[in-house]
Formats: C-alpha cells, sequence, structure tokens
C-alpha cells in the first residue's frame, strides 16, 4: 500500500487565536507515521513553520488576499492529489465543503461551534457533550465525538497513559490561549491579587499574544509571584503542567492538555466555541470554574481527579487512525462482479489454511470441484459473487445466497488481512448487493465462534446477533432498514 496523503487547512494569528493550528496540528502528529501530511494556512508564524518541520509536513503557503469563496475553487487542482482533507475553521461553510469534496478526497472538518449544515465524510468535535442530533448533516457523515477523539499532541496522551498520582507542587499554571485576545491573562491575575494568592504562579502565553507591555506593567507592581513564560514547546509545556499541582486554563485544547495530566483544574471562557467544553468539564465534575477559586473541600478536589484519570484514557491517537483508515479504504478500494478471469484466484483463497479452517467444511477443495462450484453460482441467479479491489488489485471476495433471507460470506488475501479492510469489503458488498439484485430482506452471516475478527466487522456494521443452534456457529443478521 502507497503511504496515503493528508492535507489540513486551518489559519491563526493574533485575531482569531491559535486553536485550529494546534488542534490539526495535533491531528496529524497522530497520523504522520503513517500518512504524508501537510498544512495549507495563510500567514505561517515560524513556530506555526517548526512545527510543521517537526512532523516532516509539507506546508503550503496561501494567498490571503483571495477571498474563501475563490480559495476553494482555486485549491481544486492542489486537493485532487489528496487522500483526505481536513478542514478546521468557522468559514468553512457547507459551499466551502462541497467544492473540496468534488475534488475528490475524503472529507473531515473538525467542528465545535455546529452551526452549518455538513457535508463532510467525518466530523470531529471532542467536545465530551457533544451529542449527534447537534449536526445537520448528510446520512454518511460518521461523527467522532467526545473525549474518545481528544485532539491533543502525543506526549499529552503519553502523560495520560502513563498517569502515576504522584505529589505535584503547590504552583498555578495559567494558559488562557497562545492569542488571548482581550489579554483575559491579565483579568485572571488582577482576581488572584484580589484574592491574596500567595502560590508562584507560572503563567505561559503564545506567540500571538499582543498585551505583553500591559502584562509586564502588572508584574512590576504586584505582590503576585508570576513567572511568565512565552511560546513553550509541547515538551516544555508538559513538564510545566506535571509540575504545578492547580491550573487555571481557557476550556479549550490547554485545559484538555491539563486534563491528561491530572490536578486541580479551574475553566475560564474566553470565546463562543469553548462553552461545549466548559459545559461538560463542570457537568462531568473534572474541573472547577475560575469563578469559585480557590475551592477549599479537599473531597471534591480528590473527586475530581478521579474522574480525570477515569474519563481520559490516552487512547485517541489509534481510534482516529482507525477513521483515517476507514477513509482510505474507501477512497481506493472498489467492488465488481467476479468474471471467468478469477476462477483460478477464486481457487486459491478457498484454499487458504485460514480460510479453509474457519470455514463449515473444512477439507480442501479441489480444482476440479471449484470449476464446477463457480459455473453453478455464475448460472444461479439467486447468487451474487464479488471481487474486492484494493488500489486497483483484487484483494477478496464476498458472495450474497438468496433465499428467504440472503446469506453472506467474504474473505480477504492473506497478504491485505489485519488492515481494518474487513468492515471496507463488506460494507461495499452489501451496497453493491443491494444495488445489483433489489433485494431488501434480511442478511444472515453464520461465523465460527473462533474467527473474532469477522464477528467484530459484522458488529461494527449493525449485524445484530441472534442465538441459533445451527453448527457451531454464531448468527449475525442485518435487516434492510438498518443499512
Amino acid at each position: 500500500m502507497t503511504k496515503p496523503s493528508v492535507a489540513f487547512r486551518a489559519d491563526g494569528n493574533s485575531q482569531i487565536g491559535l486553536g485550529h493550528i494546534h488542534r490539526s496540528l495535533a491531528l496529524a502528529g497522530m497520523l504522520a507515521d503513517a500518512f504524508d501530511v501537510s498544512l495549507l494556512t495563510r500567514n505561517p508564524s515560524a513556530r506555526t513553520r517548526q512545527m510543521v518541520e517537526e512532523l516532516n509536513g509539507h506546508l503550503h503557503v496561501l494567498n490571503d488576499a483571495c477571498s474563501i469563496r475563490d480559495e476553494a475553487v482555486n485549491l481544486v487542482p492542489l486537493i485532487s492529489s489528496f487522500d483526505i482533507v481536513v478542514l478546521d475553521g468557522y468559514e468553512f461553510d457547507g459551499e466551502y465543503q462541497r467544492t473540496i469534496r468534488s475534488a475528490g478526497p475524503g472529507l473531515v472538518c473538525i467542528d465545535d461551534l455546529h452551526r452549518d449544515h455538513f457535508v463532510a465524510d467525518v466530523i470531529i468535535n471532542h467536545a465530551g457533550n457533544a451529542q449527534p442530533e447537534l449536526y445537520d448533516r448528510e446520512l454518511y457523515t460518521r461523527l467522532c465525538l467526545g473525549i474518545p477523539y481528544l485532539l491533543v499532541k502525543a506526549p499529552f496522551l503519553e502523560a495520560a497513559r502513563m498517569r502515576s498520582g504522584q505529589a505535584r507542587t503547590p504552583e498555578i499554571f495559567i494558559s488562557i490561549g497562545g492569542a488571548d485576545m482581550n489579554n483575559d491573562t491579565l483579568f485572571v491575575l488582577k482576581r488572584l491579587a484580589e484574592k491574596q494568592v500567595n502560590l508562584p504562579i507560572n503563567v505561559v502565553v503564545g506567540e500571538a499574544y499582543r498585551h505583553h507591555e500591559a502584562l509586564q506593567q502588572f508584574m512590576a507592581t504586584t505582590k503576585l509571584h508570576v513567572v511568565r513564560y512565552v511560546n513553550l514547546s509541547t515538551s516544555e509545556m508538559l513538564s510545566l503542567m506535571i509540575k504545578c499541582a492547580v491550573a487555571i486554563c481557557a476550556p479549550s485544547g490547554v485545559a484538555y492538555e491539563y486534563l491528561c495530566v491530572g490536578g486541580e483544574l479551574y475553566v475560564h471562557q474566553t470565546a463562543d466555541n469553548q462553552s461545549d467544553i466548559k459545559r461538560f468539564l463542570l457537568d462531568a465534575g473534572l474541573a472547577f470554574s475560575f469563578g469559585d477559586f480557590r475551592v477549599t473541600d479537599k473531597r471534591k478536589i480528590e473527586a475530581t481527579d478521579v474522574r480525570q484519570a477515569s474519563v481520559v484514557d490516552g487512547n485517541s491517537a489509534s481510534r482516529l487512525l482507525a477513521v483515517f483508515n476507514t477513509l482510505v479504504y474507501q477512497k481506493r478500494s472498489a467492488v465488481r462482479k467476479a468474471n471467468e478471469g478469477d476462477l483460478v484466484l477464486l481457487f486459491h483463497w478457498a484454499n487458504d489454511p485460514l480460510t479453509r479452517r474457519l470455514s463449515f467444511n473444512s477439507e480442501p477443495i479441489s480444482l476440479e470441484s471449484h470449476r464446477t462450484w463457480f459455473n453453478k453460482k455464475n448460472a444461479d441467479p439467486n447468487a451474487y459473487l464479488y471481487i474486492f479491489e484494493f488500489e486497483n488489485t483484487p484483494v477478496g471476495q464476498i458472495r450474497f445466497d438468496i433465499s428467504e433471507s440472503a446469506a453472506i460470506t467474504y474473505a480477504l488475501d492473506e497478504h491485505y488481512r489485519g488492515m481494518g479492510l474487513g468492515v471496507e469489503i463488506v460494507r461495499k458488498g452489501i451496497k453493491k448487493f443491494r444495488s445489483d439484485s433489489g433485494f431488501t430482506g434480511p442478511i444472515i452471516a453464520y461465523v465460527k465462534r473462533e474467527n473474532m475478527s469477522s464477528k467484530r466487522v459484522f458488529q461494527k456494521l449493525g449485524f445484530n446477533f441472534v442465538h441459533d443452534d445451527k453448527f457451531d456457529a454464531e448468527k449475525y443478521i442485518l435487516n434492510y432498514e438498518r443499512y
């Protein structure tokens, strides 16, 4: 399999903040080992360029004088060369999406405002309380919602997996976003001064922060013990978070980063698109409102720490990689009817040792009996035999035999197992079969109990397990209305 490619379209600056850039590149980092990654952006900062270089990615600088509507059309020749395009920005409305999707790539939208109609193949929203009914979308659109699809950089995910619960320094970590357009950092510090907080305070601002003079003036006169950090690297940010037992963050990606580390977290909202994450963090008991700073009930703080550890498992990268691989398989695979030229190939697949072991009749098949079977199936109007191709190479077969229901069987070439293609061969096979036959009855699969991979495939595609004593097998059924 040739290495697939994914392009991220996102912008970031002192006016709109850097959240789109950071979460896009966090996702790019999750995919970088398996995909060629590119960032398409306007006016990239030095730090943005550096982050792309660290991923061994490609940077495409776009014309900032071009309107968004014209941009989509102008991008079509470039976009058509990618397997997948990811859009992260509120200006990429339904019309922009349709233009990009028409160029051929799979389309993913990262979104937390859910205000437009989406034509994307996938929507990602890691707000913990995001619900499907929030989205006006196409029937085919897959939703990846909540903490299982957390978009933070790899070191934070690793911290979540390795979380130790060791004692932390009684210091405060503050990060209100890389740009912090309204200087809420200063607002938070002034409130802490009013409360006469005497803990050491570590303030982090980003490359797009434009209020250094005002912050410096405050630090020169306040009694607070404040240290300022500018534009920290990922490892530096993680180390500082691990050090500090208390944090005050905007309810955005930085709050989720601290959630991976764990601690006494307070959130201060600075933008409309942070509402969902703030509500989730507070309702789920994972954080406190900055307005309540500082909570003195140790039991509440301990309960919050326990909930944080149970909610964030650090495995979003593997989940999202599987989603993106599925999009590649959809783009690069197809199902066609079997023909005479496939007879020998099907014969070899049928005699594959694993295929024979997982079949109800495990005896080897002779070429003569296989030829008789093949000709019989080709002549049977109730039999539908298909070849599954990946990157124009035959890699599997799927068959449907109609009676009152349709019995389904499939098999993959040994060299293409373990790639996640099982879901795609069954999905595409059912779609092709329904189209060719017009059959609207139930589709039934009998699977040997030891065949765990096939059972997972049918379960993922909405087949329901039904108890049946036939053979030594499990029975799965898919009704027409479920597909």
